[in-house]
């Protein structure tokens, strides 16, 4: 998919929205062998790793002590540590609320450029690329979906990049649904993103009503990164 970007103009546009819909189709597919999985009693070995959907943990109303500055990265990764995430941050930490550092200044980047540096950080932070399906993604590791928004001009301020999750919705210790969720950035809920009308998420169609259409890839979060899984959600919080 990289090498979309170096084609011209109305071409690479043209690849990149051929790219998007076949990769939107992909998931929806997996999608749907998943829930199949989960009413069977099926389930793929990932699971186990991906976290419970605690919506309340990533509230304003319940962070508003510490001040939420928690974005769509923190959430990916599961580290509710309000640090305001930027791919690369978990491998060389920053002061927590400080800004990214002047090489991130995307201000200064085409797209291109943007995106490669994303995926630098991504790479630093060893998240492991599973390129257009999250149904590779192993034990011990759950996966994430990136978009990034591409400037429409170099006169366009930023770029931008964000995450999608999946999270389990569960009763006791079974299992009754996958679910999909973001968050908009830093002192703003976490959602579920919106079903499309045959009742699946739809992460593409989420992604590209707010800009980002760029589809980056799937991505697998290993437990080790993770902060929130072992500490609250079994205390039941």
């Amino acid at each position: 998919m990289d090498r979309l970007h170096c084609l011209p103009g109305f071409l690479g546009k043209t690849f990149q929205k051929i790219s998007m819909l076949s990769a939107r189709h992909r998931f929806k597919a997996d999608m749907r062998d998943l829930q199949k999985q989960v009413q069977d009693n099926k389930l793929p070995e990932f699971l186990e790793s991906v976290p419970f959907w605690k919506p309340h943990l990533w509230t304003n109303r319940y962070l508003s002590i510490s001040l939420d500055m928690n974005n769509c990265y923190n959430l990916a990764t599961n580290r509710r540590d309000s640090t305001w995430l930027v791919p690369g941050c978990i491998h060389a930490p920053r002061k927590i609320g400080a800004p990214p550092s002047p090489e991130a200044d995307d201000t200064r980047m085409d797209n291109r450029a943007y995106r490669d540096f994303i995926c630098k950080g991504v790479r630093l932070d060893k998240l492991r690329a599973l390129g257009s399906s999250f149904t590779g993604c192993s034990a011990g590791e759950h996966p994430v979906a990136l978009f990034i928004k591409p400037k429409k001009s170099l006169e366009d301020k930023e770029n931008d990049f964000h995450w999608f999750a999946p999270r389990v919705v569960h009763h006791d210790t079974h299992i009754e649904e996958v679910i999909w969720v973001h968050k908009a950035g830093i002192r703003r809920d976490a959602q579920e993103v919106p079903r499309s009308a045959d009742g699946l998420y739809d992460i593409f169609a989420e992604a590209s009503r707010r800009g980002y259409t760029d589809f980056v890839g799937f991505y697998a979060v290993p437990d080790s990164i993770q902060k929130e899984r072992h500490a609250l959600w079994y205390l039941g919080l």
